[in-house]
């Protein structure tokens, strides 16, 4: 009774946070099964570059428009902040694919590794397999 005293708010912390850890992986993983389920394929233009403050990598932000409405969004890069130019370089302004949910266009995935091409079986041309693969040599193992 004396644990519970002194550390119940604490365990509930813990337990909440738990709760929420699975919620959110549950909703990932149900995003990204509907997007294999309900794939097209498209392309976008990525348009900026930005080092992640908070952590390792990048926000590779992209645009595309699809039934004339224009859609935004980032994916997460994980390269060391040293390479940002190198990926700027190779990145900006860049026409990639992206593979969509013909169900729901806001869950969308940018191509940006030949580990996504396998995910969502998506065949590259060899342009954009060279950009893919350079990018995989800079990612944080």
């Amino acid at each position: 009774m004396n644990f519970l005293k002194k550390h119940g708010y604490r365990l509930f912390g813990l337990i909440m946070l738990l709760i929420v850890a699975l919620f959110s992986n549950r909703i990932i993983n149900d995003d990204n099964k509907s997007l294999i389920k309900n794939k097209a394929l498209t392309t976008c233009i990525v348009t900026s570059v930005d080092y992640f403050p908070r952590g390792l990598g990048f926000y590779v932000s992209y645009e595309l428009k699809l039934n004339s409405i224009l859609l935004k969004n980032r994916k997460t890069l994980t390269i060391e902040k040293s390479e940002l130019n190198k990926v700027n370089s190779i990145l900006l302004g860049q026409s990639m694919p992206l593979v969509y949910d013909k169900t729901d266009s806001d869950n969308n995935q940018i191509i940006l590794s030949m580990k996504d091409c396998i995910e969502y079986n998506v065949d590259v041309d060899y342009e954009t397999e060279i950009i893919l693969l350079r990018l995989d040599s800079m990612l944080v193992k």
